[in-house]
């Protein structure tokens, strides 16, 4: 249950989201097309990143929470593990994947582990303060090479990433005491129990991912097509550089690709500052998906993820803008061509989309059938 806390927050949040929703809902019922164009290229988001990027990353982190390999992998950590987060040595597996994998990665390890008991709700809360980073495909290769132009930005940004998660690790440590730590073995599974359990945790989550991409998708478009920013900042009398920062803001608040996208045709300032504090923040798209891993926890507070989500930012701007203010900048100055933005080319999303939904209903429907056969064959 929720403590007494956060009772009247949850209250306004739950009011406040009804009322949103319905109004977004009005709205997709209005411009059908605008929503056509946001989900046509949502589509082409999740098929051309979102799963090619995250859906290995996240069938590993599921296996390795039901395997003892992530003890083995956790040694090497330990000393980053307990003197950084305090935490005990055997999570470092699941910090690593929230490191390499990407945004929900390391939520959907954190969900594992709280589900086998290994740790608190508490532990899980302040845990996801630290355990929600940008892959470096997408900061190194996506946002440096082809948005940016420049690979050293990317790893600038990246590494900058890494330093914050730390940082704020650190910061929170103190909130994770020993006594909080449910001290539990988990569960393990055989390497086959495991791997279907682990593709079918997987496949959940990363439909569940790629539905939000619609959404927000969708709701940009309404945005575009309403030109909401433009009649914000004429009705603010905002100049033009002014504007470019609000409209960089605007969608970057709400999905974090589509906020790179736009942050790189305009200032240096946007591309210094806005570019780097949006691939740490991730998104509205981003936290509601990490929000859903835990859907039927309801014991964790999601307070601490969401207020670290813009100290997050901040401290990577910090760390960041010295180098990126020689990078970028003598980029610009020296560069005859426009910076490339990509753009996605997909040929087959729906049958990509079809073949996930099939997977989820074949693992959903018989991996209890495959785990009580396993069962009954190792009882023997």
């Amino acid at each position: 249950m929720y403590n007494k806390k956060d009772s009247r927050y949850i209250s306004f949040v739950t009011f406040f989201s009804a009322m949103l929703f319905a109004a977004v809902f009005f709205l997709m019922l209005t411009y059908s097309n605008a929503v056509s164009n946001g989900i046509g290229i949502g589509i082409s988001i999740c098929v051309e990143t979102v799963i090619p990027s995250l859906f290995v990353f996240m069938v590993l982190a599921s296996f390795l929470s039901f395997s003892p390999i992530s003890k083995v992998i956790s040694i090497p950590l330990a000393p980053i593990t307990k003197y950084i987060f305090g935490l005990s040595s055997e999570f470092g597996c699941a910090i690593l994947m929230s490191m390499i994998g990407g945004y929900p990665v390391g939520a959907k390890s954190i969900d594992q582990l709280y589900r086998t008991k290994q740790i608190s709700s508490k532990q899980a809360s302040f845990m996801l303060c630290f355990c929600c980073n940008p892959s470096p495909a997408f900061v190194i290769a996506g946002v440096g090479t082809a948005m940016l132009g420049n690979t050293r930005a990317g790893v600038v940004i990246y590494l900058s990433s890494i330093i914050s998660s730390l940082v704020i690790g650190l910061l929170v440590k103190k909130n994770i005491k020993s006594t909080d730590i449910v001290r539990r073995q988990g569960d393990t599974l055989s390497f086959s129990s495991s791997i279907v359990s682990a593709m079918r945790n997987a496949t959940s989550a990363i439909i569940i991912m790629c539905g939000f991409v619609l959404f927000f998708c969708s709701v940009i478009e309404i945005i575009r097509y309403l030109d909401v920013v433009s009649w914000l900042c004429n009705t603010l009398k905002l100049g033009t550089n002014t504007s470019q920062i609000v409209s960089s803001c605007v969608y970057g608040f709400l999905e974090v690709t589509g906020g790179c996208i736009e942050c790189v045709k305009y200032s240096d300032f946007t591309r210094i500052i806005l570019l780097p504090f949006f691939t740490s923040f991730a998104g509205l798209s981003v936290i509601f998906q990490i929000i859903a891993m835990f859907e039927d926890n309801d014991e964790i507070s999601f307070l601490p993820f969401i207020s670290s989500r813009f100290l997050h930012g901040i401290i990577t701007v910090i760390l960041s803008y010295p180098f990126l203010s020689k990078l970028l900048i003598a980029t610009s100055v020296f560069s005859i061509n426009s910076k490339p933005i990509p753009v996605a080319n997909s040929n087959t999303p729906i049958f990509i989309i079809c073949i996930l939904c099939m997977c989820y209903m074949i693992f959903s429907g018989g991996n209890r059938i495959f785990l009580k056969k396993t069962y009954k064959s190792t009882k023997i």
